[in-house]
């Protein structure tokens, strides 16, 4: 029994545009894949440079995120936020500071003003059209504290226990520990 071949051809003669697309397409692959088989040293080569291509930049950002975890680069140093009670004045604010910069514990004390903090909020998009329905500035001041962790360690003190020791402070409302 021999079956007829599909007749590609439309009324008037001539193939199709996409079944001529097709066409063209399997002989291009049937062409090419010739080519590859009859000159193998340089399908091996031209594969083993595509494959380096693609594995170069790969291998080295495995290379760089391991070497940054062994050097510690992701490490970050741990803060706290001390928030104040809403009735400290900005001077009262910079003063307590000021005296916490000086403990041998904290690296660094820097302040953010109610104002400062305001305006932050307002840079995000959406926090502009809330804060304007407030009737006023809702925010405390906060002292942002940074300890000396290796001092914290020779007095056998975590970061959480020195948190609770620095509320103990009358002006501080609120403590957050920022690992």
């Amino acid at each position: 029994m021999v079956m007829a071949k599909k007749n590609t051809k439309n009324q008037t003669g001539t193939t199709s545009p996409i079944t001529a697309w097709i066409n063209q397409h399997k002989n291009s692959i049937h062409f090419s894949s010739q080519r590859l088989w009859l000159n193998p040293l340089s399908t091996w080569i031209t594969l083993a440079v595509i494959a380096l291509a693609l594995a170069l930049p790969t291998g080295l950002y495995i290379l760089l995120k391991n070497l940054e975890t062994v050097a510690g680069g992701d490490q970050e140093i741990p803060t706290i936020s001390l928030f104040l009670k809403h009735s400290i004045t900005e001077q009262q604010a910079v003063d307590r500071a000021e005296l916490l910069s000086e403990m041998p514990e904290i690296s660094e004390a820097s302040i953010v003003t109610k104002d400062q903090a305001v305006e932050q909020f307002k840079n995000i998009q959406g926090f502009t059209e809330i804060l304007e329905t407030l009737d006023g500035n809702p925010l405390p001041h906060v002292i942002i504290v940074t300890p000396r962790m290796n001092i914290l360690a020779n007095l056998q003190m975590d970061i959480k226990t020195f948190a609770k020791y620095l509320k103990k402070f009358t002006e501080i409302d609120n403590v957050q520990v920022d690992l």
